[in-house]
């Protein structure tokens, strides 16, 4: 996937607000202080907009699940978590075989339930078409710190970008153990560089509504909207990446 680095976003945001980040302001727009949280968190509410605008190959995947076969009043099922794999955050389609690979692969009915992605029929494995979840931008900057701990899934901010933690790190105030120091032990959060324009005219509308200049956000909203309504016309009209759905049920 095609990804841009938060540092860029957060930069061309900071030039549509006029907000100078290397020099009197500095103080200003460093990590940890508010008006860097309040970007940052602005940018991961537009991300999660933004990913689920439209079915963008970079976040879409397609690939082979195994199914739990209760054997009782559950039935058979996918759930949305399983372990080693990508949560499913939407389902497009269900299929008996890999449609890449398979001409005669069929389309499999399906509902979701509490247990996740519920089947008709029987069978081990299913192949799933679906959208991962958005990730959430959450992370302070990196520190080394006593006290100052990751869990797995934690999540940390260093040289530019937001990465979660693979495994637990503990401060000890002297292991440097940041995302550049030791990336073996870090997944980068990667944010589709397709919404990128969007996510900088998005915040920007945002930083706005906040300073309570809505005549400026008014018209700042509408340029966001314009941009990723480009970007669906490219994906869905220009390259022909829409999808025709087939509904599986009775009426």
């Amino acid at each position: 996937m095609r990804t841009i680095d938060y540092s860029v976003v957060f930069g061309n945001v900071l030039n549509l607000c006029g907000i100078e980040s290397d020099a009197g302001g500095a103080n200003q727009v460093v990590p940890g202080r508010v008006l860097w949280k309040l970007v940052r968190d602005f940018t991961s509410n537009r991300l999660k907009y933004g990913w689920e605008a439209a079915r963008w190959p970079e976040v879409c995947v397609q690939e082979s699940r195994v199914v739990t076969v209760s054997g009782g009043v559950e039935g058979n099922y996918i759930a949305l978590d399983q372990a080693g794999q990508n949560e499913i955050a939407t389902v497009f389609e269900v299929r008996n075989k890999n449609p890449k690979q398979s001409q005669d692969s069929i389309r499999l009915g399906y509902y979701l339930s509490e247990n996740g992605v519920q089947l008709d029929g029987a069978g081990t494995t299913a192949w799933l078409h679906y959208r991962k979840h958005s990730p959430r931008l959450t992370g302070d900057l990196y520190s080394k710190a006593v006290g100052v701990n990751y869990a797995i899934g934690g999540q940390a901010y260093d040289a530019g970008n937001f990465y979660d933690a693979l495994e637990v790190i503990t401060g000890d105030g002297t292991t440097v153990n940041s995302p550049s120091a030791a990336p073996a032990k870090w997944a980068l959060v990667e944010i589709p560089d397709v919404l990128r324009n969007y996510l900088i005219k998005g915040v920007y509308s945002d930083y706005l509504r906040h300073d309570g200049r809505m005549d400026q956000s008014h018209p700042a909203e509408r340029d966001a909207t314009a941009v990723l309504e480009h970007e669906v016309i490219q994906l869905e009209s220009i390259q022909g990446q829409n999808v025709r759905y087939e509904f599986v049920g009775q009426y």
